[in-house]
């Protein structure tokens, strides 16, 4: 599994996932200035999962591409690789979310299906489907 961070998403952690074995670029270096509808499109066309901490913006743009897809009576709905909604504060471990997402990655290798699907962690509940 391949994944594009958010800007809001320290760069630190694309070091932080490498060191764990995964593939993940961040649009701070790749694709900086692009607005939250053209990233997931981006991440969409790049089969990568987008993780952000901007929870709100996300899941509206993910239920609206899936009504939106839906409304306009596509043949097949196009499909982003899935969105990762991290709830983090500031200065939080990035060392634990890499490890988070690596569990994560783990179980999704074992059955689960993520395109087209958002997923959210916290410290408290875990992973959790929106």
């Amino acid at each position: 599994m391949r994944f594009l961070l958010d800007e809001n998403v320290t760069v630190r952690l694309v070091d932080a996932l490498a060191n764990l074995g995964i593939d993940a670029i961040s649009a701070n270096r790749d694709y900086k200035g692009f607005d939250d509808a053209t990233l997931l499109l981006t991440a969409a066309e790049l089969k990568r999962v987008l993780v952000t901490y901007n929870i709100i913006d996300f899941l509206l743009l993910h239920r609206a591409w899936l009504a939106w897809s839906s409304a306009w009576v596509l043949n097949a709905i196009p499909q982003h690789a899935g969105i990762l909604l991290v709830h983090s504060a500031p200065g939080y471990d990035y060392a634990r979310i890499a490890g988070e997402i690596k569990t994560f990655v783990d179980d999704e290798e074992h059955g689960v299906e993520i395109p087209n699907r958002v997923f959210a962690w916290n410290s408290s509940k875990g992973w959790n489907e929106l």
